[in-house]
């Protein structure tokens, strides 16, 4: 069987998600898989614990050294690795490790960095880390606009040129109202000879970590209703304008939590009266006794950080995304996206 590599024609499409999905998947065929993610680069707040998740799933013993070859923990480390390390040490390192797991397992599953035509550390295309890999690829989008899929047929364009030999496409949370746009962009695939190997509706419970996570994330200190922390959010509200202009962007924001400070006791109120999951008050001010109270009755986690309002919200944009050990959302992604993969079709794919 030939290695697959999962990569993206945007940031963000969901790589991972997939990956885990496609290996549980292979596992429960008997098949002995091993992940692969060439790249991870850890700069402060939230760490990555992409390969710890994917090695879990794998239910494989690797060192991580292996898996990831190149690890770069912190700027200073960033720095040395930016003005050091050639291109050609950097393909050889990667090719050198992914032959060694290809020696072992019967699939080696590669991830991506951030899509097929960066260039990571300004100095080696992942296009020309996949062609070295001579892996077949996977490419994973998140459809967010009509015109994503001139993005999707360049990239699909660009790695055949190279003699790059492409799997096929997944779309990665779908949302409703593009749904019938994705219909017709496999009808266009399927012109191109591209196959669509997976549709994955969007799953609100896929996207951000749930409010118990960002509590631990964020080292908080709930205030009231910590019965109500297991669950999660869709959008991150800052509130630091006025009350008519906040009431306005508030009715109009579902799901959502909201960053203010404790003595805001205003925004606070407002964000009570609307779809709120959960309130996040920084710089460790306590809030008024009346706006616990009205919390409390509502049925609304406070939550207080120390962080300043930045910081907080670069920490909760961070954790988005991020799978970790332990989390909750992997059950999920094993249980519903898996079927949302046509898993037999890759298999014949690869085989051949």
């Amino acid at each position: 069987m030939r290695p697959i590599y999962i990569a993206s024609t945007e940031r963000a499409s969901g790589k991972t998600t997939i990956a885990i999905a496609l290996i549980s998947q292979l596992v429960k065929k008997g098949l002995k898989v091993v992940p692969f993610k060439p790249f991870m680069f850890n700069f402060g707040g939230v760490r990555d614990e992409t390969v710890e998740v994917l090695l879990q799933v794998s239910k494989c013993v690797e060192n991580i050294s292996d898996v990831c070859p190149i690890r770069v923990e912190g700027s200073s480390r960033y720095l040395e690795f930016l003005t050091k390390i050639k291109s050609e040490e950097l393909l050889k390192t990667i090719k050198d490790r992914w032959n060694y797991l290809k020696s072992k397992y019967d699939i080696v599953v590669g991830v991506g960095y951030k899509s097929l035509t960066h260039k990571i550390l300004g100095k080696v295309l992942e296009l020309d880390i996949v062609k070295e890999l001579n892996c077949k690829v996977l490419i994973v989008s998140k459809p967010t606009s009509e015109d994503n899929i001139g993005d999707i047929l360049a990239g699909i364009e660009l790695a055949k040129s190279r003699g790059i030999d492409i799997l096929g496409v997944v779309f990665n949370c779908v949302r409703p109202w593009i749904k019938s746009i994705v219909d017709e962009w496999c009808r266009i695939l399927a012109s191109e000879n591209v196959d669509v190997l997976g549709i994955v509706d969007e799953d609100l419970n896929l996207l951000n970590p749930s409010i118990r996570e960002l509590v631990d994330e964020l080292q908080g200190k709930v205030l009231v209703n910590e019965d109500k922390l297991d669950t999660t959010y869709e959008h991150v509200l800052v509130g630091a304008m006025t009350p008519d202009a906040a009431l306005r962007y508030m009715r109009s924001t579902p799901n959502k939590i909201v960053i203010t400070g404790g003595d805001r006791a205003d925004i606070i109120m407002l964000a009570l009266e609307t779809d709120t999951r959960a309130i996040i008050l920084t710089g460790g001010i306590m809030p008024s006794p009346r706006v616990i109270a009205r919390a409390e009755e509502r049925g609304v986690p406070i939550i207080l950080v120390n962080y300043d309002t930045y910081t907080t919200v670069s920490k909760i944009l961070q954790a988005s995304g991020k799978v970790r050990i332990g989390d909750k959302r992997i059950d999920i992604i094993v249980d519903k996206v898996s079927k949302c993969i046509n898993i037999d079709k890759i298999l014949e794919k690869i085989s051949e």
